[in-house]
């Protein structure tokens, strides 16, 4: 997106997309920005099957709501898209081995086509 349309159209992607995950996530998530265009969700509770699907519901509502902005800013010819890399923390475990899945689930969902989910 930067490269394209410049760090200012970007920011206002990132922005959007803030504004629709507060609109999906639960009191408690945690969405915070990992780097570049990638970010990390933490729950509190549940199990990762309602993390997949949870990761899953904020991909299409981010969706679809970056397509509407796409379509209001002009942006051509690719919609923003979002992958996520789900994981959950394993006891006994570091939280580092964690964000290394996270971050391999991440690389597998851009490989596979972009604007997917991929657990581990």
């Amino acid at each position: 997106m930067n490269d394209t349309h410049g760090n200012a159209a970007g920011d206002l992607v990132l922005q959007a997309f803030a504004t629709e995950a507060r609109a999906t996530l639960r009191n408690g998530d945690l969405l915070a920005r990992w780097g570049g265009e990638e970010f990390l969700l933490l729950l509190p509770t549940g199990d990762p099957d309602s993390a997949h699907i949870l990761a899953k519901r904020l991909r299409e509502h981010a969706a679809q709501s970056l397509s509407r902005y796409r379509r209001a800013a002009r942006f051509h010819p690719r919609s923003p898209t979002v992958s996520i890399g789900v994981t959950s923390l394993r006891e006994g475990k570091p939280t580092t081995k964690a964000l290394e899945r996270a971050d391999a689930a991440l690389y597998r969902a851009k490989a596979g086509g972009r604007n997917r989910v991929e657990s581990v």
